[in-house]
């Protein structure tokens, strides 16, 4: 008599074993990025780029704080500002409680920093993003999930106005899983 029980056994373990020597998890070693931040000081305008993780084990967005050093209004044309991967240009800067209609018809609102004044935004590349559900839409907006930024070359361009001049500060970081 075969026994069928034993075989079954066998089989789950033999796809286990398979399932978990497969390719490498988001987990099984270290990311790293480098630099570990940008910062671009200007007699006007002082800007730091962080990539982040938060509760990830991956880096999943950037912060951006802008101290607005100048006399003038400062304002952020999210419209314009731009996520890179490996030098091509990825799409549009996306944020908590953005709208998903103001992200697809470009028509988001630029964020005003004062003069004398600083904010800071966590964003990420909307090519990396999932929308949740429409119930759990937040006081602000609809929430967004950030997704992994994969290995490679990220960079996030932004584009700045003062009294109708753009400014342009860019940045970028080389991001990798060091294997365990």
């Amino acid at each position: 008599m075969i026994p069928w029980g034993r075989i079954g056994l066998i089989g789950v373990i033999v796809l286990v074993m398979i399932n978990c020597s497969g390719s490498e998890s988001l987990t099984k070693g270290v990311w790293t990025a480098t630099p570990a931040f940008i910062r671009s000081t200007r007699p006007t305008l002082d800007v730091t780029i962080t990539p982040g993780k938060g509760k990830n084990p991956y880096y999943a967005f950037f912060k951006v704080t802008i101290i607005n050093n100048g006399q003038t209004d400062l304002a952020i044309d999210w419209n314009r500002c731009r996520s890179q991967y490996n030098g091509a240009d990825q799409g549009m800067l996306v944020f908590e409680g953005i709208d998903p209609k103001a992200v697809k018809t470009a028509t988001i609102p630029p964020d005003i920093i004062p003069a004398g004044k600083s904010a800071s935004r966590i964003v990420m590349p909307a090519t990396r993003i999932a929308w949740n559900p429409i119930h759990e839409k937040t006081a602000e907006g609809r929430g967004i999930s950030p997704g992994i930024l994969s290995e490679g070359e990220h960079g996030i361009r932004l584009n700045l106005l003062r009294g109708g001049d753009p400014v342009t500060i860019s940045g970028s970081f080389h991001i990798r899983l060091v294997k365990r």
